[in-house]
């Protein structure tokens, strides 16, 4: 299992970097679905206590899916602003 995990960790983090790109996608649109949800879940089914715990449930997968977008920002950027070859940002510095 932990085989599985460190080939994982290899792949996103030195891999091409278009799958933690498309990772952080998919985190975006689950977060941008849930407000949809919620307004379907209310005008479908209604308020009281469903309404309630799908709220909860949403916040909690929104805090989630945030949490998760930052940390694949922080898996993403780095990498592909490091690659840059600094010469060709700044000049020639000497």
């Amino acid at each position: 299992m932990t085989d599985k995990v460190s080939n994982l960790l290899q792949v996103i983090t030195q891999g091409s970097g278009v799958i933690t790109t498309l990772t952080l996608s998919l985190v975006w649109i689950v977060y941008s679905i849930i407000p949809q949800y919620l307004l379907l879940h209310y005008t479908w089914i209604g308020r009281g206590t469903t309404l309630r715990y799908a709220c909860q449930v949403g916040f909690y997968i929104s805090s989630l899916c945030a949490f998760c977008a930052i940390i694949l920002l922080w898996l993403v950027y780095p990498k592909t602003v490091s690659s840059f070859p600094s010469q060709n940002i700044y000049g020639n510095l000497d």
